[in-house]
């Protein structure tokens, strides 16, 4: 009997070693499991709260900086929706318009904005008073620069105001056309 009594210590390394061994034998019958993968168990995409994006124009200065209080995109070739917005379009420029709107979409590649629910643009650059634009719905292509809609549009200025229906804005060039159904008042 006296053969089998060993140090403590001994025990603990015979132990560790049995144990090892057990481990590797019965690992090699166990069947792998696979990776889970990014189709089917999370959902593509992303939510954002107190979203901004910042769009360079060619020349690499800022040519808007576009906040919402929440945005989302379910997939990468889908529009970013975005709820609560405002656009600094043109913050450098001569005449640059803080464009707000309860909703957007920007596209994908970032050279659409579509803003709806109420929009309201105001020039606010050096001029004394500002222009205001409001309109349910605008589009701002950022790569030509041109604001639109085939909406009803109401323009105020401190010399009168204007209604029409559908607009084109050349944001670059401080130009406007509205397309139909023009009405207008101004002050002498």
């Amino acid at each position: 009997m006296n053969g089998l009594l060993l140090q403590p210590r001994t025990w603990l390394v015979v132990l560790a070693v049995a144990a090892a061994l057990t481990w590797w034998i019965v690992r090699d019958g166990e069947p792998r499991e696979a990776l889970p993968t990014a189709t089917g168990t999370t959902p593509a995409g992303f939510y954002m709260r107190g979203a901004r994006l910042i769009g360079l124009g060619e020349d690499g200065q800022v040519l808007y900086r576009l906040d919402a209080a929440f945005g989302t995109q379910t997939a990468e070739d889908e529009p970013i929706a975005l709820s609560e917005v405002s656009v600094d379009y043109a913050p450098t420029a001569e005449v640059p318009w803080r464009i707000e709107g309860g909703q957007a979409e920007v596209t994908p590649d970032r050279s659409f904005i579509r803003l709806f629910g109420g929009v309201v643009a105001t020039s606010t650059g050096n001029t004394q008073s500002p222009a205001v634009i409001r309109s349910p719905s605008l589009e701002l292509d950022t790569e030509t620069q041109i604001a639109s809609t085939r909406d009803e549009v109401h323009i105020e200025t401190p010399e009168g105001s204007l209604r029409g229906v559908g607009m084109t804005a050349w944001l670059g060039e401080d130009r406007l056309r509205l397309e139909s159904r023009v009405h207008g008042t101004f002050t002498p």
